[in-house]
C-alpha cells in the first residue's frame, strides 16, 4: 500500500495577478515587517486589461505558443482532419494572436472566420491573413469579445475556436471569455473547440528544479542570505523537465466541460489526496491540464487517455507562415 503524502484543497482563482505577485502578499505581511526604508510615493492602480493586451503585443510570447508543436498540432490535426465540420461553416476565433488558427479554419473551407484580437497583434494577424489570400474569408475584429457586434448581418456563428489555455490552464483568465463568446454568439447545436479539460496533479522529484528554486545558500557564501532561503522555494516554475521522477497517480482536481460549464462556476475549491507510489522526497506539485477536441461536443469517459499530436516531418504550418529574408 502506498503512503498518504497529503491532503489539502486546492482553490483555482481567476486572477490577473502573478504567483510572484501573490507569494510576496502572503510571505510579508505588513504588520510582521518592521520598515526601515523611506516612504515611497503611492502609484495609480493598474489597469489588468490594457496590462494584459500589452504583453501580448510583442513577437515572442506568440512565437513561443505557435512553437509548442504539441499545442499546435492538436489544433491544426482536428480543424484540418474534420472538413464536415468547418466546410462553409462561421467560425469565430476568441483571442486570434498572430490568426493561426483562423487560417486553419480558412483553409479548411469555412466560409467565413471572425478573428477576435484586442492587443496589438492584430495588425500583424490582419498582414497574416491577406499575405495568405485570406483576407476575403477571415475578419479581424480589434476589441474584447465581450464588447463586439459581429459585421455584415451575422448574429451566430456555427463554430468557436480558441487557444485560450495558460498555466495550469486557467491562469490568465481568459476561459471567461470563451464562455461569454458561447452564451452570445454560438448557434444552437454549435460547436466548441476544444470542447474538454481538465487539471490534474502528481508530486515529483527532480533535483534541478529544487536547486532552481533553492538558490541562496549556494551563491551566496560570504553574507548570511537565510532569510532569502527560508521562502525561496515557494515559488512556482512553468519548465517541464524530462528528470522528473513521478511519486503518486494522477489525480483528477476539476473537469470543465466547455460547451455547459457556467461562468459562475469557474471559482472553485476541489479537496484531493495524493498517495505515494514509492518512497523518496517530493520536491513540488506538478499541475498539468489534458484536453479533448470532440466532434460532437460530448464529454469524453472519465478514463479517457489523450492522444498526442505530433508535427513531425513535414510541419504542418509551414505552407500557412510564410517566411521571407531581406536581400542582402
Amino acid at each position: 500500500d502506498g503512503a498518504r503524502i497529503g491532503q489539502g484543497s486546492s482553490k483555482i482563482r481567476r486572477s490577473g495577478t502573478t504567483c510572484t505577485e501573490l507569494l510576496s502578499e502572503s510571505e510579508y505581511p505588513e504588520e510582521q515587517v518592521a520598515s526601515t526604508s523611506v516612504e515611497a510615493i503611492p502609484t495609480k492602480p493598474r489597469d489588468d486589461d490594457t496590462h494584459y493586451f500589452d504583453s501580448y503585443s510583442y513577437n515572442e510570447i506568440h512565437a513561443v505558443m505557435i512553437q509548442d508543436s504539441v499545442r499546435t498540432s492538436s489544433y491544426a490535426t482536428f480543424i484540418l482532419s474534420n472538413p464536415q465540420i468547418f466546410k462553409d461553416a462561421v467560425v469565430m476565433d476568441v483571442g486570434c494572436g498572430t490568426g493561426i488558427l483562423s487560417m486553419f479554419a480558412a483553409r479548411a473551407g469555412a466560409r467565413k472566420v471572425f478573428a477576435i484580437e484586442a492587443s496589438g497583434v492584430g495588425v500583424k494577424a490582419e498582414q497574416n491573413f491577406k499575405d495568405n489570400g485570406y483576407e476575403d474569408i477571415i475578419t479581424l475584429i480589434r476589441g474584447k469579445v465581450e464588447n463586439i457586434s459581429l459585421p455584415d448581418g451575422y448574429t451566430h456563428v456555427d463554430v468557436i475556436i480558441s487557444e485560450w489555455m495558460g498555466y495550469s490552464l486557467l491562469y490568465e483568465s481568459m476561459l471567461d471569455s470563451v464562455l461569454f463568446a458561447r452564451d452570445k454568439f454560438l448557434r444552437a447545436g454549435g460547436l466548441m473547440a476544444p470542447s474538454q479539460c481538465r487539471i490534474m496533479a502528481n508530486l515529483v522529484e527532480v533535483q534541478a528544479l529544487s536547486r532552481k528554486m533553492s538558490p541562496f545558500g549556494i551563491m551566496f557564501t560570504r553574507f548570511n542570505m537565510s532569510s532569502m532561503a527560508k521562502k525561496s522555494t515557494m515559488m512556482h516554475s512553468s519548465k517541464w523537465s524530462r528528470q522528473m521522477q513521478f511519486f503518486t497517480n494522477d489525480e483528477l482536481i476539476k473537469d470543465i466541460p466547455i460547451p455547459t460549464r457556467n461562468i459562475q462556476n469557474l471559482d472553485f475549491s476541489s479537496p484531493f489526496v495524493l498517495t505515494a507510489t514509492r518512497p523518496g522526497k517530493a520536491h513540488a506539485l506538478l499541475l498539468y491540464f489534458d484536453t479533448w477536441f470532440t466532434t460532437d461536443g460530448a464529454d469524453v469517459p472519465s478514463d479517457a487517455e489523450p492522444t498526442i499530436a505530433k508535427g513531425e516531418g513535414d510541419v504542418i504550418t509551414t505552407d500557412i507562415l510564410q517566411i521571407k529574408a531581406r536581400p542582402s
